[in-house]
């Protein structure tokens, strides 16, 4: 092989890497503001307000313990609406 024909396969090579680099690079750096809303995490108002549409949950104390050592009774009723 020619010197001419390694510098020019060198070249190409180091030129497609340049211009893929870039391409994907540019593609990254896109603001999108779906993007956003789809890798945010849901707060805790969020969540209840969700769940409050999917199940009714009811809690009520029947029996609450004065000290550490009583015991406690709590009853709680799950409701799925859909």
């Amino acid at each position: 092989m020619s010197s001419f024909t390694i510098l020019k396969s060198v070249s190409i090579i180091g030129l497609g890497a340049l211009i893929g680099y870039s391409s994907v690079r540019s593609l990254m750096t896109t603001n999108s503001p779906n993007r956003y809303l789809a890798s945010a995490t849901m707060s805790k108002m969020a969540v209840e307000q969700y769940s409050k549409t999917i199940m009714d949950i009811k809690v009520t104390k029947s029996d609450i313990g004065l000290i550490d050592s009583d015991t406690s009774i709590v009853e709680v009723s799950v409701e799925a609406l859909q």
